[in-house]
């Protein structure tokens, strides 16, 4: 199969030196394209962190060189890299494993002599009417005592696939805060459906490092070891693939 993976953190730029992103390392996208190289399958893999990258054998030949990796370095990038490739390559599999961006950076302001916000009414007070003086976009001004980054709904990568003519099985990593098992079940299903994927890997803050829910494979979640996420992940995919399940269904 031809699989298009995500990686890493897209991050948006508040100036040329400072960006707004996530913690997430790309480790587990990586995981995920070594494995699928490794059981024969093609990988285009983007991703923000280079010292991620799968290994290919020196040794290899023309035909083992199934991997293609290509860096991005904030949202803007990944999205046009992605769209690219799903307009203009035969994907199966798209694996959106890169950390979510909700919000992008629409500007940073300091406020101007006299206006202040008042931590204890959550107030802005002002001689007149508050004022804030936008930073510059190369460099915003450091000599300010204080900051305002405003920030504005991302639009989601994996909702707009479909939109770019992507029709083949779609993959969406999402982690949940304070959600028990059966909530997080819950909360992966409604996003599964919501953004239109065929398969979700859901997890909580605090069962990161421990384990994952894959799903739905044959109607139900699985909980998986983390340290068994990709590997499982990559035959739950293969065995969708040869009984003609998600999107491959829908579209033959």
């Amino acid at each position: 199969m031809n699989f298009l993976i995500t990686a890493g953190s897209p991050s948006s730029p508040i100036d040329k030196v400072r960006r707004v992103g996530t913690i997430f390392t790309g480790r587990t996208g990586a995981q995920i394209a070594q494995i699928a190289w490794t059981r024969g399958h093609s990988v285009t893999f983007l991703t923000s962190n280079p010292e991620r990258l799968p290994e290919i054998p020196a040794d290899a030949g023309l035909s083992e060189r199934r991997l293609q990796p290509i860096l991005y370095s904030n949202v803007d990038d990944l999205a046009a890299l992605v769209q690219q490739q799903v307009r203009s390559k035969a994907f199966d599999v798209v694996i959106h494993a890169a950390g979510s961006t909700d919000y992008l950076v629409a500007g940073s302001f300091a406020p101007e002599l006299g206006t202040y916000f008042n931590t204890r009414t959550k107030e802005w007070d002002a001689r007149g009417k508050p004022k804030m003086v936008e930073q510059p976009a190369d460099r915003i001004n450091t000599a300010e005592p204080e900051l305002w980054v405003r920030l504005v709904r991302a639009p989601r990568l994996i909702e707009r696939l479909r939109d770019w003519g992507y029709r083949g099985l779609v993959v969406r990593f999402t982690i949940e805060l304070g959600k028990s098992d059966g909530e997080l079940r819950g909360a992966a299903e409604f996003t599964r459906k919501q953004s239109g994927a065929d398969l979700v890997v859901a997890s909580t803050m605090d069962s990161l490092a421990h384990w994952s829910l894959i799903g739905p494979v044959d109607g139900r979640y699985e909980r998986v070891p983390r340290r068994e996420v990709a590997d499982r992940l990559m035959l739950v995919i293969e065995h969708m693939r040869r009984t003609g399940q998600g999107s491959w269904h829908d579209h033959e």
